[in-house]
Parts: C-alpha cells; sequence; structure tokens
C-alpha cells in the first residue's frame, strides 16, 4: 500500500493542527485547575482521586499533543523524529493507564467500598513505570523513527513486516486493548451496581424505613462524570487500535491505497491528534462546577456579613480579619456548623461559625436539624475574668455512619 505525497500532506497536517488544537485545550484546562487550586473554597471541591488522575492525564496528554503536533511537520529521518515518537508512545501509554485506574478505583470504591486514597500513589507508579518499561526497548531498538510509507514518524522498521507487527502488538496494541476492556468491564459493573441499588431504595416506602440514601444515590451525578472518562478513553483506543491495525496489515501490499483505506488512515490520524481535545472537555467539567459553587460560596460569604452588620452585635467589637471562612468540611457545606441550645430550652438552631486566629463570632440563624446520626455538642470558652470568647464544638458520629465527603474524596 502507497500513498500520494499529496494524501500523506493532508495526513499528517490533520494530525498535526488536531494536536495542537488539543494541547491548547487541555493548557486552557490545566491553567484554570491551577487558579482553582489557590483558592480553598474551590480547592475543597476537586478534592477526589479520580480528578488528581484526571488532571495527570491532561498533563500527559498536554505533552503527547505537544510532540504529536511536531511530528507532523517532520519531513525526514533524524534524532528529533526517533525521540519524539518515544515520547508521544510513552505519554500515550501514561495517559491511558491512568484513565483505566480511574475506572478501577471507581469499581472497587463503588463495588468492592474499598480506600480509593489508600491506592492512589500505586496508581501512578505502576501507570510509570509500565510505560516505562513498554517504551523503552523499542526505542534502544531503533524501531521508533521515519516512515516512509506514511511520510511521517512512527514504527519505522518495515523490512519485516511481521517482526514490526510484533513489536506494535507487543508494546502499544496489546496494553491499549487491554486497558479499553478493563475500562469497559469497570463500567459496566459500575453501572450495574448503581442500577441495582437505585432499584433496591426505591422499592424502600420511605427514606426512614430504608435509611440512609447510599452514597451511589447520592452522588450518581458526580459518579456517572467520573465514569465518562474511561469510557471515552475506551472509545478512542478501540477507533486507533482498529484503525492501526488495518494499516499495519495493508501496507504490506505495495498496490496504491484504496479510497477506504485514505479514509481509516484520516480517522486514525485525527483521532491520534484530538485525543486531547475530548480528554479537555471531559476535564474542563469539574472545574466549571467547581467555579460556580465557589461562586454561590462567596456570595454567601457576603450575604453572611451583611447579617453580621444588621444584627444587635456591635460592629466595632468585630475584628474584620473574622471574614476569613475555614472551609474543610464537605464540598456541601459552607461554613463549619455547630447546634446551639437556646436560652429557654425549647429551640436548637445552626450556628455559622467564622473562625480566624483565636477569634470566634458566632451568628445564630434557623436551618433544619442535622441527621441524627450526628450528635453535635457546643460548649462556650471563658477567660480567667469569666468573659466569653469563643466556643467549642465536638461532633460525634454514630457508628457505622460514613462521612459523604470522605467518599467523594475516594472516588
Amino acid at each position: 500500500m502507497t500513498f500520494t505525497p499529496l494524501q500523506n500532506k493532508l495526513g499528517n497536517e490533520l494530525w498535526s493542527y488536531s494536536s495542537f488544537a488539543g494541547a491548547a485545550c487541555c493548557i486552557v484546562v490545566l491553567l484554570i485547575i491551577g487558579i482553582l487550586h489557590l483558592r480553598p473554597e474551590s480547592r475543597n471541591l476537586l478534592d477526589r482521586v479520580s480528578f488528581r488522575l484526571m488532571t495527570w492525564s491532561l498533563v500527559a496528554n498536554m505533552i503527547f499533543c505537544l510532540f504529536s503536533g511536531s511530528i507532523g511537520l517532520a519531513h525526514g529521518q533524524s534524532w528529533g523524529c526517533r525521540i519524539s515518537v518515544w515520547i508521544i508512545i510513552l505519554t500515550l501509554h501514561i495517559s491511558t493507564f491512568l484513565a483505566f485506574c480511574i475506572a478501577l478505583n471507581l469499581h472497587l470504591v463503588i463495588v468492592h467500598d474499598q480506600n480509593g486514597r489508600s491506592a492512589e500513589k500505586y496508581y501512578y507508579i505502576s501507570s510509570v513505570c509500565l510505560a516505562m518499561l513498554l517504551t523503552l526497548p523499542p526505542f534502544i531498538a531503533m524501531q521508533y523513527g521515519w516512515d516512509e510509507v506514511t511520510g511521517g514518524c512512527w514504527y519505522a522498521k518495515r523490512e519485516s513486516m511481521a517482526n514490526r507487527i510484533k513489536w506494535q502488538v507487543a508494546t502499544q496494541l496489546f496494553w491499549s486493548i487491554a486497558c479499553s476492556f478493563g475500562e469497559l468491564v469497570a463500567f459496566t459493573t459500575v453501572f450495574s451496581r448503581m442500577v441495582h441499588r437505585h432499584r433496591a431504595f426505591n422499592r424502600a416506602d420511605s427514606v426512614s424505613q430504608h435509611g440512609h440514601r447510599h452514597h451511589t444515590i447520592t452522588y450518581r451525578g458526580i459518579i456517572i462524570r467520573i465514569a465518562l472518562y474511561p469510557l471515552a478513553s475506551f472509545v478512542l483506543n478501540s477507533i486507533t487500535i482498529a484503525c492501526d491495525l488495518h494499516n499495519t496489515v495493508a501496507s504490506n501490499s505495495n498496490a496504491p491505497a484504496t479510497p477506504t483505506t485514505y479514509r481509516l488512515r484520516l480517522l486514525n490520524d485525527f483521532c491520534y491528534g484530538g485525543r486531547g481535545v475530548v480528554y479537555a472537555v471531559l476535564g474542563i467539567t469539574d472545574p466549571l462546577e467547581a467555579l460556580i459553587r465557589a461562586a454561590k460560596r462567596l456570595y454567601e460569604v457576603y450575604s453572611t456579613i451583611r447579617t453580621v452588620k444588621d444584627s444587635e452585635i456591635p460592629m466595632n467589637d468585630l475584628n474584620p480579619k473574622l471574614a476569613t471562612i475555614d472551609s474543610k468540611d464537605s464540598a456541601e457545606v459552607i461554613f463549619r456548623t455547630t447546634e446551639v441550645q437556646s436560652h429557654s430550652g425549647d429551640e436548637t438552631r445552626r450556628s455559622h461559625i467564622l473562625a480566624e486566629s483565636e477569634d470566634i463570632l458566632t451568628v445564630r440563624v434557623d436551618a433544619p436539624a442535622r441527621p441524627d446520626s450526628a450528635m453535635i455538642s457546643t460548649e462556650p470558652t471563658v477567660d480567667e475574668e469569666g468573659i466569653f470568647i469563643g466556643s467549642s464544638t465536638t461532633e460525634t458520629v454514630s457508628e457505622g455512619d460514613t462521612s459523604t465527603n470522605s467518599f467523594v474524596r475516594h472516588i
């Protein structure tokens, strides 16, 4: 199979331009993530194992796209061509393995109730080490370089097509197939478990009879969004694997490329180059949600400050630093809260606490009571002269009640 110079030029330009577009998208998303991590109000919303895996996958995809775009403009054999192909395959593997780890972690947390955070470091170590193990042998064996048939940098040895196919399958395609299959299995099992628990919940007469909602029901939106990462990887890998195998086998012939073969090559080039765009689109969903929720938090902070100004507490007694929010709890909660018993003893109120240093300001507002599983007590704190200076809060969670915030961070 041979391509005309014009066909090679169009194919390489499609690969190159789609790669640069993907790199630009990844850079924009990573900048947004970096900005949101500077603010504690939004940082907690991104504190998930899957999101950190996705972020590093975006970094790998960004590097992949930058080097993919550069080899699309190459015009001959060189050391830069070989090194670029090695970096491309390396970052492609890292991105694929991290996407598989997202699916694996989701499966372990949802189906087997495992702790995802304890295994997080092993996801990174295994992904990088396996990628290095798979890409160094073909690099040393001079398998990467200039491909005369496609007119670009890729697997270069065509003297023995059987030997080239062995190298490509053993060091690239097999692992992409294995990860795609694993992602499909993980996605199917997680989806089945969610459907099963949703039906079990619907069969109950009420929430009180069934107990608290299971996390997979409460956070099904987050779970489904996370499941889209490996699902997108599965679709992209399936297309590129099929096209790679077809093009590699068909290239053994000296006949001119058929229109079908050329269209499959263009599809393959676009999927390789455009994978950065797909991952960037998926990765932006969490930062956008965090940005929206952080804006809501700031609005509620200023609303609370206005409430303080309208209260009976003299503003001269307030430290301006008290407007700082110490928010380390769940992404669903804006302030740390306590339940304070009123002087009459017949009413329970919720208190929003704004804390900075040793100064504590308590603003009492009505709000629904906390779940029965969480018992909260508040004790006043006084100085040596008996003057009230703050309050200490104790929260006891009943045995068997799992923190929803902890669950979200594990996935």
